[in-house]
């Protein structure tokens, strides 16, 4: 990755560091597994603490499926 990409990079997972400590203070819990045991969706959990700011759910330098990027979407990414 070029500098650009690491900075970004480095400011997406901020963010999402942030949302999780958030998520932590309200909820006094780490996000687990759901109840039958399927990983959680944590963007789900998080969402309200990233408001419209849906672009730190990608790396600036993408894994492509079928031509989008792959989102961190679960405890299990």
């Amino acid at each position: 990755l070029g500098s650009a990409k690491k900075a970004e990079c480095v400011g997406h997972l901020s963010t999402l560091g942030k949302a999780f400590q958030l998520y932590m203070a309200d909820n006094g819990l780490f996000p687990q597994r759901n109840p039958s045991g399927q990983p959680q969706d944590w963007i789900g959990l998080f969402k309200p603490y990233l408001g419209d700011n849906t672009k730190v759910l990608c790396c600036p330098s993408p894994r492509l499926v079928n031509g989008k990027p792959v989102e961190f979407r679960s405890t299990t990414d």
